[in-house]
């Protein structure tokens, strides 16, 4: 899994970023007037660690944000 982004960039900004345990990552991305809160997992196959990770941060999802979210397995 790989996310990536350009420092500066004029049509959004990174509000909030954090890693997690078990392959999470989660960030708070503006562009223009719209907010998303992304989440993002690789989970192995077999692997139940990380679900409630995911879940516990679906949940932190802020309300004026769209959630977006991203599975590997």
């Amino acid at each position: 899994m790989a996310l990536l982004r350009k420092d500066k960039h004029p049509m959004f900004e990174i509000e909030n970023a954090s890693a997690r345990v078990h392959n999470l990552i989660t960030f708070q991305l503006i562009t223009g007037d719209i907010g998303f809160y992304v989440m993002a997992i690789y989970i192995a196959p077999g692997c139940t660690k990380g679900v409630e990770d995911l879940r516990n941060a679906w949940a932190q999802c802020p309300t004026n944000y769209t959630p977006l979210g991203s599975l590997g397995i």
